[in-house]
């Protein structure tokens, strides 16, 4: 009898991530204003880097291979509940944003402001996501690459969300300026 090990659980909720996101894509609107091959390089760079250091063992050298928090079924656990939750939060934006979602930085065809779901609180919400169950991956790793990983990400995320922010400003004006004093960049805005 095979048991399920407890890095096939942290890996769970980004298989389910990666499925969903794979199989949406095919159910988007087709786009009107696309993003050039260039201005998207750095960010691809950025998570592939980010990946590799999270999910393969290749990079455990050096300090990067340290732990950072002594390892202990609490702390994994923890990760393991972080990743989920970050997954289940960019699982719902995706969700969310439903046609009008795209790997890119891009405006769709007929594109509409969505402040439902997650949006309502939170302006960037996949990457917010994206980014606790890398935290959560972190902890369950528990070595420096993972933190590098993380910090790398938020790089990326951090970089394409204020581009979006530019276009989006672009395209909707003084409806999405309204909208941003009433949500959070990467986490809710509380007053």
């Amino acid at each position: 009898m095979k048991f399920i090990t407890l890095w096939q659980l942290e890996l769970a909720p980004w298989y389910a991530f990666l499925l969903y996101f794979g199989i949406s894509t095919f159910r988007v609107k087709r786009t009107r204003t696309p993003e050039d091959a260039a201005s998207r390089l750095p960010h691809v760079v950025l998570m592939i880097s980010a990946a590799v250091l999270m999910f393969t063992n290749g990079l455990r050298i050096g300090p990067l291979g340290a732990r950072f928090i002594a390892q202990s079924i609490w702390v994994q656990s923890a990760g393991i509940l972080l990743t989920t939750l970050g997954a289940t939060v960019a699982l719902w934006a995706r969700y969310s944003l439903g046609q009008y979602w795209s790997s890119k930085i891009v405006v769709k065809e007929n594109h509409q402001l969505i402040r439902s779901g997650p949006y309502a609180y939170v302006r960037h919400p996949i990457y917010t996501g994206m980014l606790l169950a890398g935290v959560g991956t972190a902890m369950f790793i528990g070595e420096w690459r993972g933190i590098l990983a993380v910090l790398l990400a938020a790089t990326a995320e951090v970089r394409k969300a204020k581009k979006e922010e530019s276009l989006m400003m672009t395209e909707f004006g003084d409806q999405y300026q309204e909208y941003r004093k009433h949500t959070g960049f990467l986490t809710p805005r509380f007053r």
